[in-house]
């Protein structure tokens, strides 16, 4: 989803909405004026925030959802502007002309419905950019009792703006904010009067990125400003010079390490091989920070340690075979997606969108993404093969705490259990629910069988629910163990139809009617929270105390590795 503005045949300015699915502008229209023009829009595309006129032909503040453009107000009956719109829709922000002819910061959310002055750093005037994703942190700029702009933070939980300082200069101006509020951007002066892109963090030092990333500019180039970031806070976009071009041009900017360690795998074929001996020993002896792969471990030299890692591991997913590994969703640590490598026996962060905590997870039945479940903030976040986020979908506004989800194999509708379950129709991008029975708690884990004929869902209280479906979407129970016995959080269906599932610090196996067969394996004080099988029937579960990894040893579990730094998330998959 694309929002902007673009002439009419009339010559009048209006606000567009485009999406990729029927690839044309839809003219949002107006508040009773002439023109309109759109500046944010909400993480699922359905709320677009900008300016239009009314009757009067006054600039207005809007917020337009489901085909309706409503107007948020203005200070003193003036003028108003919205320039940002949290992740969710709820949350707007923008200036206003308050008394005195003077624009001051505004923040309008649904609750309350009109918007509030977000005061100044001491000065007369303030603006309102960007915004994060759960409306509760605003960035901007505003003058100082100096009579300086100066970028500032503003927090919901003390009501006031925090000056963020500049570079060594007297000015500086904030545009962006990270999904979490955290990671702060935009241009401040530096001590010789120029404009460079800063990024800010709570850590409260404000960071000249032309230094921190020099290495990457050619000799005269500069960063000059940084207008927006990512939800995760790894990308950075803006303008700066090139000196290569002599032009003022848009740069994108990758703020995660180029290094990341791994088995050997050089070249990413799958297979350890002459290929990546060869890659290590040509560039043996080199040092520095922008090696690639062949820095096997990431330890700035080319040297015996990686050769040594890639002759181990030589001959590793080689022979025709797929290399599988097993993907844990994180909790605590808040890092997305984690990948434990069987064959070397190591785990490394894999991917994320936001930092969050992630419960449930699943894989693409054809194109082979991650999905995971954020359980703040209500959001799925997709992954491609990279670990790089391609997508993120807002959950209903009335889903809570997200955990387990799975993906049919033929209509790749989502399945999420978030209080109750709801289904996702990617192709409609729209949402359907449907209610528990009553007494099993509330629903965790859920897994489609391999055929797809039925879902099976793991409660609370440690019940396990079977469900026939509509197209796709789960509909009636026609089986279920209500037992209990504990917390369930994840489950796995096995080759034989019978399925896999922790409850407490056990994992159980029920046949396909949910009645229970055995206790297959015990984890002492551990709670169970994530269950998968790899394609050899090895069982792997991850625990919710001590973040460790096990897997199955002969009818015993035994630790791996300790992934996480206390608790995991209720999702777990090998692929």
């Amino acid at each position: 989803v694309v929002v902007g503005y673009a002439f009419n045949m009339s010559g009048d300015w209006r606000a567009f909405r485009w999406t990729a699915s029927n690839n044309q502008m839809q003219d949002l229209g107006t508040l009773g004026g002439n023109e309109s023009v759109a500046y944010g829009v909400s993480a699922n595309g359905s709320v677009v925030v900008g300016m239009a006129a009314d009757t009067d032909n006054r600039a207005r503040a809007f917020r337009w959802v489901n085909g309706t453009m409503q107007n948020l107000g203005a200070f003193e009956g003036n003028y108003s502007w919205a320039r940002g719109v949290s992740a969710d829709g709820s949350a707007v922000v923008g200036y206003s002309i308050a008394a005195n002819n003077l624009r001051r910061a505004f923040r309008w959310t649904v609750s309350n419905n009109q918007i509030q002055d977000l005061g100044t750093l001491g000065g007369a005037e303030s603006f309102a950019y960007g915004v994060s994703d759960d409306g509760s942190v605003v960035v901007g700029y505003a003058f100082n009792m100096s009579g300086d702009w100066r970028a500032f933070r503003w927090t919901a939980s003390n009501n006031q703006m925090q000056d963020l300082g500049t570079l060594g200069g007297s000015r500086s101006f904030a545009f962006g904010v990270s999904a979490n509020g955290a990671v702060v951007v935009g241009w401040a002066s530096n001590s010789s009067g120029l404009q460079r892109a800063f990024r800010w963090t709570t850590n409260g030092e404000m960071e000249d990125l032309n230094i921190t990333y020099a290495s990457l500019l050619t000799n005269g180039s500069s960063l000059r400003s940084a207008n927006a970031i990512s939800p995760d806070g790894r990308y950075i976009v803006g303008w700066g010079y090139n000196a290569a071009t002599e032009r003022n041009e848009a740069y994108l900017l990758d703020t995660a390490s180029s290094c990341t360690a791994h088995n050997g795998d050089v070249d990413e074929s799958g297979c350890v091989d002459d290929a990546d001996l060869l890659a290590v020993l040509f560039a043996f002896g080199n040092s520095g920070l922008s090696l690639g792969r062949v820095d096997v471990n990431c330890d700035g030299t080319v040297d015996d340690a990686d050769l040594l890692i890639v002759l181990f591991n030589f001959g590793l997913g080689c022979g025709g075979g797929t290399r599988e590994s097993v993907y844990i969703s994180d909790r605590d640590a808040q890092r997305g997606v984690l990948r434990y490598d069987i064959q070397s026996n190591t785990a490394s962060t894999f991917g994320r969108c936001a930092q969050d905590f992630c419960y449930g997870i699943a894989k693409h039945p054809s194109d082979g993404t991650i999905w995971i479940s954020r359980h703040i903030g209500r959001y799925i976040d997709v992954l491609d093969a990279n670990g790089q986020c391609i997508r993120q979908i807002a959950l209903p506004q009335n889903a809570s705490n997200p955990r387990g989800m799975d993906i049919h194999p033929t209509t790749q509708k989502v399945t999420v259990s978030a209080g109750q379950l709801y289904c996702y129709d990617p192709q409609t991008d729209s949402w359907s629910t449907l209610n528990l029975p009553s007494g099993v708690g509330f629903p965790t884990g859920v897994e489609w069988n391999r055929t797809g004929d039925f879902l099976y869902v793991t409660t609370s209280t440690g019940c396990l629910l079977k469900y026939t479906h509509s197209n796709g979407c789960p509909t009636t129970v026609v089986a279920q163990n209500i037992s209990g016995g504990g917390y369930s959080a994840d489950l796995a269906v096995l080759p034989n139809g019978n399925i896999l599932m922790g409850r407490a610090n056990t994992i159980v196996e029920m046949d396909a009617n949910c009645n229970l067969v055995a206790v297959r394996f015990n984890l002492g004080s551990n709670s169970v929270t994530g269950v998968a099988v790899d394609s050899a029937g090895t069982v792997w579960a991850t625990t919710y105390e001590n973040g460790t990894l096990y897997k199955s040893v002969g009818s015993t579990m035994q630790s791996v590795l300790q992934v996480g730094i206390q608790k995991l998330g209720d999702g777990l998959i090998v692929k």
